[in-house]
């Protein structure tokens, strides 16, 4: 039995590759369960989907060489062409399979080196492939082995000293594009995570007014609490844009939130106010077609670790 790897990551393939194939929980529990319930006719044995925001990738033990029949249920599961990811790809068996997971899990493959939320996405990956049953003995050892050798990682050498996020890369690049973070108005899009991840490190950077706008106001007044925030819904959010230094925009949605008639308006009221836009969602937040407004600045995923 062989265990075999596939995927792509910030380092083989931009954003827009990136967000066209990410997947949700439900959507990852649907791929699986077509695998688990026999409707593919297919040598894949075993099989763990991670989809992060910077990376997607598929573990499969299978009898044989199956990085085709990889490539095909990705295609299939997420509604694009392979020949549209194929180029991104990289592949990898057994021994090689087995040091790539292991390397993903101790934080040494991320955007920020060393960032502790990865080891939970393949934690919660593993578990919901246990969830549809695709976890076999044979991906139930390993990943169990990936997240051992992850939180060794973590506590026998220095790799978490100073442990830095996305998040916190956005806290920072918040810092250094406004003149003063503490009078500056912070707006957080979304209320997960990230979000709260975002949120904690803009406090430790002297943030003072921090507003959180998320689809319930119950979980965004929940985050806010913690950190003495205030909190609204999406129906506020065009106001929150006018008033806006900074906004981190990080939330799940499939679809863009921020248009870029949303921001043009916005703009009309804040006569030449800059507006710094980050957004560290994938799929994207915001339209990217912003930048093309005067006095707004629009940083991403794949550019945001570079302004630093």
């Amino acid at each position: 039995m062989h265990i075999i790897g596939l995927g792509l990551n910030h380092t083989t393939a931009s954003l827009h590759v990136r967000e066209t194939l990410a997947l949700d929980e439900d959507r990852v529990r649907i791929a699986l369960s077509r695998l688990s319930c026999g409707h593919l006719a297919t040598p894949l044995a075993e099989l763990v989907l991670i989809s992060t925001c910077n990376r997607i990738e598929l573990y499969a033990a299978s009898n044989q060489l199956a990085f085709a029949e990889l490539e095909a249920f990705l295609a299939d599961v997420s509604n694009v062409p392979a020949d549209q990811f194929r180029p991104h790809l990289y592949h990898f068996k057994d021994l090689e399979a087995v040091r790539h997971l292991f390397e993903v899990a101790a934080g040494l493959d991320s955007l920020v080196i060393g960032e502790p939320q990865i080891l939970g996405q393949i934690t919660r990956s593993l578990e919901l492939a246990r969830g549809q049953n695709t976890a076999g003995p044979l991906l139930n050892r390993l990943f169990q082995a990936a997240i051992h050798t992850g939180k060794r990682t973590r506590t026998e050498t220095a790799i978490s000293r100073n442990p830095a996020s996305v998040s916190s890369l956005a806290a920072s690049l918040s810092e250094h594009t406004v003149h003063k973070i503490s009078e500056s108005q912070i707006v957080i899009l979304g209320a997960g995570e990230m979000a709260e991840l975002a949120v904690e490190a803009l406090r430790k950077r002297g943030a003072n007014r921090i507003l959180v706008v998320n689809r319930t106001l119950e979980r965004a007044q929940s985050l806010v609490q913690r950190w003495n925030a205030e909190a609204t819904t999406f129906e506020n959010v065009q106001t929150a844009l006018e008033s806006a230094d900074v906004l981190i925009s990080s939330t799940s949605a499939p679809h863009i939130i921020i248009t870029s008639y949303m921001v043009k308006d916005a703009m009309t009221r804040r006569g030449e106010r800059s507006l710094v836009l980050i957004d560290i969602a994938v799929p994207r937040d915001i339209d990217p077609d912003v930048v093309q407004i005067p006095h707004v600045r629009l940083y991403d995923m794949d550019n945001l670790n570079a302004q630093l």
